[in-house]
């Protein structure tokens, strides 16, 4: 799995939380590391975003994904403090989690999405 956000203190939050659940995580500061870690061969289970990022947005970081063979079909699972998400890049994921969110309500959106999956790849 991938989280790509920018504030570190969330950041290294949802990575202790979801590997404390049993996933494998990469985290990312930004969108433009984000895409990096794609390119650099990275093929995670799930991106967990956030929308709004220095770099790249997370709906950069959702279009990159789309119009790459390797990752078109990556799950992903927005967060945002913003209730404006864009339709366009809500129809391109698998669901938009509002910041501030119970971290129950992660790990259910992530079992939703990983269903039969405990721990795997990055």
């Amino acid at each position: 799995m991938l989280v790509a956000e920018d504030r570190p203190s969330l950041r290294e939050l949802l990575a202790l939380f979801l590997r404390s659940e049993g996933y494998a995580v990469l985290v990312a500061r930004h969108g433009g590391e984000a895409i990096a870690l794609l390119e650099a061969g990275h093929v995670p289970d799930l991106l967990v975003v956030d929308l709004q990022m220095p770099v790249c947005d997370g709906a950069q970081v959702v279009r990159h994904l789309r119009s790459s063979a390797a990752h078109a079909q990556l799950p992903v699972l927005i967060l945002t403090g913003d209730l404006t998400v864009p339709d366009e890049v809500v129809a391109q994921t698998q669901g938009v989690l509002l910041k501030p969110f119970d971290l129950d309500e992660l790990a259910s959106r992530v079992r939703a999405l990983l269903p039969a999956r405990a721990a795997g790849p990055v």
